[in-house]
C-alpha cells in the first residue's frame, strides 16, 4: 500500500460509476451528505490540506498518502450519512456515519449488523488563515471487509497479520486525528496532521498504529493554478502489537518523503512530475529504499 498513487484504481479502464452522492443545505448553517456508493467521511469533512485534497486523484497530490490524514480513509467505500454544521465563524462541527456492505441484506451485513466507521469532528478557525481541528472515529471491520486505511500504510498498519505468522482478526478500533493549516501568505501554506489508532484484535489482543505528516505547499508557484509541495511524514504503521507470544514484528519508521510540481499548462491540462521516496518499506528497515518516479497527466473536459 505504501506510495500507492492516489489516481490508480482497479477497474482495468472500464466505465464505472464511481461516487453516487447527493448533498444539500437545510438552512445557512447545515449541510446533508448522502453517500449511496463510495461513502467516505473526507467528502463532507473538512481535511486540512487544500489544493492537495480534491476528493479525487486526478488533480491533487500524486499520492494517496499526500491527499490527508489516513484516519479519514477509515469506513472508505461504504454507504451512509455525513453532517456538517457551522457553529458560527469560528466554530464547526461535523459527523457521520459510514457502513461497508451496507447495501448487503445478508446476516453479518447492512447499515448495522457489520463494518461500520463513525466519525466527529471539531474545527476551529480562529483567523481566515489558519485552522486546525480534532477528530476522533470509531470502527469495526471483520475479516470478510477487512480493517484498512484505503490503500496507505505498510502491510502491518493494516492488520495484515499473516506476515507475521499470525490469523487475521475482527478489528474494533478508535482512531484520534489532529490536524491544521497555516496560510502564511496566499502562496505559502503549511500543513500537518498527526493520526494515532488503537486497536482491539477480537480475540487476540492488541494494536497501535501511528502516522503523521508536514506539508509545505505553495499555490499558484510559477502560474495561476499550478502547486508544488514537498512532503515528509510516516503512513500508518504498526508501532506495538500485544498478542499471546508477541510474534516476529518489526517496527521501524516507514518515512514517506514527496515532492511534485502540477504545472496548470491551459485551462483543461495540467502536467505533473514528481518523486516519492520510501524509506524501510512495510517498516523493516533491512528492505531497501524505493523510489517512485512519476509524471501525471491531467485533461479536464
Amino acid at each position: 500500500f505504501e506510495g500507492r498513487y492516489a489516481f490508480d484504481g482497479f477497474n482495468n479502464n472500464d466505465v464505472s460509476i464511481d461516487r453516487l452522492h447527493y448533498y444539500f443545505p437545510i438552512g445557512d448553517k447545515l449541510k446533508v451528505f448522502a453517500m449511496a456508493s463510495l461513502g467516505g467521511h473526507h467528502f463532507y469533512a473538512d481535511t486540512f490540506n487544500s489544493g492537495l485534497e480534491v476528493g479525487g486523484g486526478a488533480n491533487g497530490s500524486l499520492s494517496r498518502f499526500g491527499e490527508r490524514n489516513p484516519i479519514y480513509r477509515l469506513g472508505l467505500g461504504g454507504q451512509g450519512i455525513g453532517l456538517t454544521y457551522n457553529i458560527n465563524e469560528v466554530l464547526q462541527i461535523s459527523g457521520g456515519y459510514l457502513a461497508r456492505g451496507g447495501n448487503d441484506p445478508s446476516e453479518g451485513a447492512g447499515l448495522f449488523n457489520g463494518n461500520y466507521s463513525a466519525m466527529g469532528q471539531l474545527v476551529v478557525k480562529p483567523t481566515d488563515r489558519i485552522k486546525f481541528g480534532f477528530t476522533y472515529l470509531n470502527a469495526y471491520d471483520t475479516t470478510t471487509r477487512p480493517f484498512a486505511f484505503g490503500a496507505t500504510g505498510t502491510q502491518l498498519g493494516n492488520m495484515r497479520l499473516g506476515r507475521v505468522g499470525l490469523a487475521n482478526q475482527p478489528v474494533s478500533s478508535n482512531s484520534y486525528g489532529i490536524q491544521g493549516q497555516f496560510d502564511i501568505s496566499p502562496k505559502f501554506s503549511i500543513r500537518a496532521w498527526g493520526g494515532y489508532t488503537d486497536t482491539k484484535l477480537i480475540g487476540l489482543g492488541d494494536g497501535e498504529i501511528w502516522n503523521y505528516a508536514l506539508v509545505l505547499a505553495f499555490p499558484d508557484l510559477g502560474k495561476e493554478g499550478s502547486m508544488g509541495y514537498l512532503l515528509a511524514g510516516a503512513e500508518p504503521y504498526l508501532a506495538g502489537l500485544e498478542v499471546p507470544g508477541d510474534g516476529p514484528m518489526t517496527n521501524d519508521t516507514p518515512f514517506h518523503i514527496e515532492v511534485a510540481y502540477k504545472y496548470q499548462m491551459t485551462d483543461n491540462i495540467s502536467i505533473t512530475p514528481g518523486l516519492i521516496w520510501l524509506t524501510s518499506p512495510n517498516q523493516d528497515n533491512s528492505n531497501d529504499d524505493v523510489f517512485i518516479g512519476t509524471v501525471r497527466t491531467t485533461f479536464k473536459f
